[in-house]
This record gives structure tokens, C-alpha cells and sequence, in this order.
């Protein structure tokens, strides 16, 4: 199979399984990821960076820099990170362990972690900060998703820096793998540069 048809069968089958999952009405959210992303997204769209673009799909890259023009081409473009907000779901009220403020071995952050041994689409989530959970310097969450078609695992990342006196997403990676049904797994990876110079 050709590297774009890959591509277009990973998108495919990642919208179908979007589109048939119901909205979820949030009570008491553990971490605010709609209003983090609202606020970043209206931020990019004002300073309105570069973003280097890699899609690696098997042992093929492609490489291309985008032009965001509008507050639209952000959102679509870090719409997967919406998944994460899955974890605010009455639903998973109670089936999260959580971990505040344990030190991060490797820097002088502070972690927020939420982890389950349950099958939830959320199976762990990580929150880096300094000093408070507004001041988030990385997110990281494991994104699980199943269906009569296919089967998926993404590892997703976002890291941020302070720019202007704001705090500004400056990279995001999507790492997994698919399984479809009847068909070959497709192991992908989507990182996102994001240059304020």
C-alpha cells in the first residue's frame, strides 16, 4: 500500500470513529484540556507562528510547513487532543487513580497523573507544571479506540514555552498504531514544530 493511501486510510477511519462517538457532558472536570486548547488555539491564531509539519507512516517521512491563517486551521489541526477531555466524563467519575504534585525526576516540574488498569479510551494522562496546573509546561495521555473496523493506540504529547510573557504551545506529537480488522497495522507518528521566530 502507497504512503499517501495509508495516510488517507488512517484519517479516514480516525474521523468515522470521531464522528460516531456521542458528545460527553462534563460535570467536574479534573483538568480543563477544552479550555487549555480554546485558549491556545486563539493564541496561535494571533501570533500566528510556522509550523513544520513530519508524518511518519512505517519507515516513510514526509516533512512540509504549513501556513495557519485562522483560529479554524488550529483547531482542526489539534482536534485529537479533545480526545483527552474524555477523562472528565461522569462516566469515569472514581476510576482514575491521582497523583498531585509529585516531583518530576527529571526537571523541577511537578506532575499531575491520572492513571486506570480499567479499559477506558483515556488509559493514563500526565500534566507537567510549574507551581500550579494553569502553568502546564507538558501533557501527555495514552488514547485508546476500538470498533468493529479497527483498533488504535495513540501516545499523545504537547509541550509548552512562554513567549511574549504567554504561555505558548511549541510542540505536539501523535504516536501510535492501527489494527484494522482485515487488514495490515499501520504504525504512524504526527509531530508539530511550532516556530515563533
Amino acid at each position: 500500500m502507497s504512503f499517501y493511501k495509508k495516510i488517507l486510510l488512517l484519517f479516514f477511519f480516525a474521523t468515522v470513529g470521531s464522528s460516531c462517538s456521542k458528545p460527553i457532558n462534563t460535570t467536574a472536570e479534573l483538568i480543563a484540556i477544552d479550555s487549555l486548547l480554546d485558549t491556545q488555539i486563539e493564541r496561535l491564531s494571533k501570533q500566528k507562528p510556522g509550523l513544520t509539519k513530519e508524518v511518519g507512516v512505517d519507515k516513510t517521512v514526509e516533512s512540509s510547513v504549513l501556513e495557519m491563517k485562522n483560529s479554524a486551521s488550529w483547531a482542526r489541526e489539534l482536534d485529537v487532543f479533545r480526545k483527552i477531555n474524555l477523562v472528565n466524563s461522569p462516566v469515569y467519575v472514581g476510576k482514575y487513580k491521582v497523583e498531585d504534585h509529585q516531583p518530576d525526576i527529571n526537571s523541577n516540574l511537578a506532575i499531575l497523573s491520572l492513571s486506570t488498569d480499567q479499559q477506558l479510551p483515556i488509559r493514563s494522562l500526565k500534566l507537567f507544571f510549574q507551581g500550579s496546573h494553569d502553568k502546564v509546561r507538558k501533557l501527555e495521555a495514552t488514547y485508546f479506540e476500538s470498533n468493529s473496523i479497527f483498533s488504535s493506540t495513540r501516545n499523545l504529547t504537547m509541550e509548552f514555552q512562554y513567549f511574549q510573557g504567554e504561555l505558548m504551545l511549541s510542540r505536539y506529537r501523535i504516536e501510535g498504531g492501527q489494527k484494522m480488522i482485515f487488514g495490515d497495522s499501520v504504525v504512524y507518528v504526527v509531530e508539530g514544530i511550532i516556530d515563533y521566530d
